[in-house]
């Protein structure tokens, strides 16, 4: 048997590589199998790529078609840029995206719903990261249980954005620029189309604008004709400085800051936009409200809109009917803001806030806290919780992701209550944990005097109590359990010098105990014996992931033609609706696919990748081999024609790789089939397969 090591291709054996390649296949042209399969997501599952939110499908059709690897079999990739969330080392970390996978749906799917309540559909054979004593462990979505625990991301960490205020703006207002650069344009366009003419007869921009009575063109034309022209519109728009609509000037110096973010969260709970179509003066215009009992908001909606539009008039709602103060202005320019940011008639998508700094987020969610945010203390006093209410679940879903973003994790509620309107379904954003709800108080400037004196009360109650964590949020790890277990016993340290002797043998047993109490456990440990393990647990439990476990599993039928995967270099795993970490596509399935690819092109040395195991000469294995798996491998192998030879591609054929311990998988690969040439790797890289090959032809 041949072994290759992982940095056998250096720089300098490539080109005699090349030539052995080429000596070799004028002779002989084998036929490859390759065979791995890996679990995927369908179309509509939101991922976190960069710093924005989309569906897998969007992202995939973001791309062109020039980036798409053809292959013949079930499976198209393709190569792309991007960042992902990932997990590695208890830390949530921000990842490099390199290719995406489609594949023919299997026409069912898993649905996992654990207690934060945002449903995460998976192909049943997808493996999710679950908390086990001997650590984080991956599991099938289809194998899954109640009471699992999945592991999922506190703080959702990015590079955060701060948009332009002329990119929220529709395109009809009517934009101002300097003298100079209005006459450039016209000039260039002039010496472009030679008349003015026929250059509005093509840009389908009014003739006037262009002539010398014209001083002025709308954002939309200016970007046609930046277009146009092959000018950078991120440099030409920053020429705008005011634009102007039915005779409102707005200055776009105004300050985009977190008391804007503020009044943006007030008019998202408590406010609503409505387009004015009966009164014949603000016909086509956009009316903003904002109505509450507390006199207060009212005032900071008030104080709001000055700072911001000074020149705005605020009215109140003068009928009688109404006992709730209300507040609106009318404005079509903060109507397209808000617009933008996710607030418009009817829809609540708050995409746009995810990727601003994290101070602008606390203070968009304290505005909306204090409009429709609640401190609630159960019995007496036993229980507590922090919470937003909401009656569309799409923003209930943007507010639960938008607390991550600052590091507090919460749980989504669904309630029917009975109303004068009747039977209304309400989502509740709860934040449960101690931890949380310190967090949201420190983090979140909310003003409402009642939530203020509530959020003291709060704070005096975690002040004067040992144990208030209640929630199935503040778990910790078992692997913790288990270190801490040996720590003691091989120090020789007695229970009743830690802690209670009974917490120290419920934990010992494997239970799984409150985070807290294996934090005081493992302080206690760490001063009375010094151990380093002590700094691991330290570690795991002030990461930024928690535990989140499963409360339902459900199998469903599946309408889509295909679904979709993810390949993350490094950590080889990602968070899909920022809920849990779940399992990387194959890595070294692209890796194969990669060397099919133009860039390589064994093709043209007479490689060609077979659907049938009846007519290829070599067999490519890749991804750990299961119980199930095993199976069909054998039954693959059999049926290929002798002589026949097999490739373990990458570690975990070769090892089992980061399956080592997992309970289902029975490999190494050489165990259940004779292997002829190991690539070692995770994943190896496509010069490696080809090497490889060379390797398997020698043998020939």
């Amino acid at each position: 048997m041949l072994k290759l090591e992982a940095g056998a291709l250096r720089r300098g054996e490539k080109k005699s590589l090349r030539r052995k390649i080429a000596g070799y296949f004028m002779k002989k042209s084998p036929w490859i199998l390759h065979m791995g399969a890996s679990g995927c997501l369908p179309s509509e599952t939101e991922m976190i790529i960069g710093n924005e939110i989309v569906s897998i499908g969007e992202f995939i059709n973001s791309f062109g078609e020039e980036t798409r690897i053809e292959t013949k079999h079930e499976v198209e990739s393709m190569i792309v840029e991007g960042k992902t969330q990932s997990f590695g080392d208890f830390m949530p970390q921000e990842k490099e995206v390199y290719a995406i996978h489609r594949l023919k749906s299997p026409g069912k799917l898993v649905e996992i719903k654990t207690t934060s309540a945002v449903p995460v559909r998976l192909t049943p054979d997808h493996k999710v990261l679950v908390d086990r004593p001997q650590g984080p462990v991956w599991i099938k979505a289809k194998n899954l249980k109640m009471g699992d625990f999945l592991y999922s991301p506190r703080k959702i960490t990015l590079t955060p954005e701060i948009p332009e205020l002329i990119d929220m703006l529709s395109n009809h207002l009517v934009a101002y620029v300097d003298t100079t650069t209005l006459q450039n344009l016209k000039q260039k366009t002039l010496k472009k189309y030679k008349s003015f003419r026929i250059a509005s007869s093509s840009l389908h921009i009014p003739e006037i604008r262009f002539s010398d009575k014209g001083r002025m063109f709308n954002i939309g034309e200016l970007k046609v004709i930046s277009n146009d022209l092959g000018l950078n519109w991120n440099v030409l728009k920053k020429k705008i400085y005011k634009v102007t609509t039915k005779g409102f000037k707005f200055g776009l110096k105004a300050n985009i800051n977190e008391n804007l973010f503020y009044l943006i969260g007030l008019i998202a709970s408590d406010g609503h936009i409505t387009l004015c179509r009966s009164d014949k003066n603000r016909k086509g215009s956009y009316k903003i409200s904002f109505a509450n009992t507390n006199k207060k908001l009212i005032k900071l909606f008030e104080t709001g809109c000055r700072k911001f539009l000074p020149d705005l008039k605020i009215s109140k709602d003068k009928s009688t009917g109404s006992l709730t103060p209300i507040r609106y202005v009318y404005s079509s320019i903060f109507a397209d803001i808000l617009k933008y940011f996710g607030i418009d008639i009817g829809k609540k998508d708050f995409k746009h806030i995810f990727k601003l700094p994290e101070s602008y987020i606390a203070s968009f969610l304290a505005g909306y806290f204090d409009g429709d945010g609640h401190i609630s203390f159960y019995g007496s006093k036993e229980r507590v919780e922090i919470g937003i209410a909401t009656s569309d679940f799409l923003a209930a879903k943007r507010l639960f992701i938008l607390l991550k973003r600052i590091g507090i994790a919460s749980k989504l509620v669904e309630s029917r209550n009975n109303s004068s309107f009747g039977l209304k379904t309400m989502y509740r954003v709860n934040i449960t944990t101690k931890i949380d709800m310190e967090n949201f108080i420190k983090k979140l400037p909310f003003r409402h005097p009642k939530k203020v004196q509530r959020a003291k009360e709060l704070e005096n109650i975690f002040k004067s109590r040992k144990r208030v964590d209640m929630s199935t949020l503040s778990y910790a790890p078992l692997m913790s359990n288990n270190i801490l277990k040996n720590v003691r016993t091989d120090e020789g340290v007695r229970q009743k010098d830690i802690h209670d002797p009974s917490m120290i043998i419920e934990m010992e047993r494997g239970k799984r105990l409150k985070t807290d109490t294996i934090m005081k456990i493992n302080s206690s440990m760490e001063k009375i014996t010094g151990s380093k393990k002590c700094g691991e647990v330290k570690k795991m439990l002030n990461s930024d992931y928690y535990l989140d476990p499963v409360s339902e599993v459900k199998t469903m039928r599946s309408s889509d033609q295909l679904v979709y995967n993810l390949s993350v270099r490094g950590t080889e795993s990602y968070v899909p609706e920022g809920m849990f970490v779940v399992k990387n596509c194959n890595g070294c399935a692209i890796e194969i696919l990669a060397a099919l690819t133009p860039k390589h092109d064994v093709e043209r040395f007479g490689i060609v990748a077979k659907g049938s195991p009846r007519h290829a000469d070599i067999l490519v294995v890749e991804g750990p081999v299961n119980a199930k798996m095993k199976e069909r491998l054998l039954a693959i192998y059999q049926q290929m024609p002798d002589p026949k030879y097999v490739i373990a591609f990458g570690a975990c054929p070769i090892s089992k790789g980061i399956f080592y311990d997992s309970y289902n998988v029975v490999g190494p690969l050489d165990k259940i089939v004779p292997v002829d040439v190991y690539v070692p790797g995770c994943p190896p890289k496509p010069e490696a397969l080809i090497e490889a090959i060379v390797k398997v032809m020698g043998k020939m």
